[in-house]
């Protein structure tokens, strides 16, 4: 099967923002001499990292930084999906169905969570829930090539 992650991956960031600080601790909003720092996760940028750290095959900080994204953001598909992608290089496909499912329960109508579902039961050799998410992703989406390519193998055509 082709590797798809990494063309849907600089498909997803090509627009993000400049690559400042992922993280800084806030002191702002402390009050009086007691300091409580805010973590502050700047979105572009720990989308960047976690990129940078996905191409050269780290993909445990990958992980880090989407997590951060995903905790900070939690609606974010590009966050999501770059988590998702950093659990299946890691061998942890279950814990990346737990992320796109959620993605697809905040964004049931958008073809590109359930291609990245079925994607991963792909891998994992369900061929009933990989069809089912591919057919799903084609539904919403009829142009979606890789969900229609990956079918096609699926039906071993």
């Amino acid at each position: 099967m082709p590797d798809l992650f990494a063309w849907f991956l600089l498909a997803t960031f090509l627009n993000m923002a400049s690559p400042d600080s992922a993280v800084h601790y806030d002191t702002s909003a402390a009050s009086g001499s007691e300091t409580k720092p805010v973590i502050v996760v700047h979105r572009g940028p720990a989308l960047k990292s976690a990129l940078r750290a996905f191409e050269s095959k780290d993909y445990a900080r990958a992980e880090e930084s989407a997590y951060m994204v995903w905790k900070a953001y939690p609606h974010d598909t590009a966050g999501m999906i770059m988590l998702g992608a950093a659990r299946i290089r890691q061998g942890k496909p279950e814990r990346a169905i737990e992320v796109f499912q959620s993605y697809i329960d905040q964004h049931p109508l958008e073809a590109q969570g359930h291609f990245y579902l079925g994607l991963t039961y792909h891998l994992m050799n369900d061929r009933a829930r990989a069809s089912a998410s591919y057919r799903t992703a084609l539904l919403l989406n009829p142009d979606h090539i890789p969900a229609r390519a990956n079918l096609r193998q699926l039906d071993g055509q």
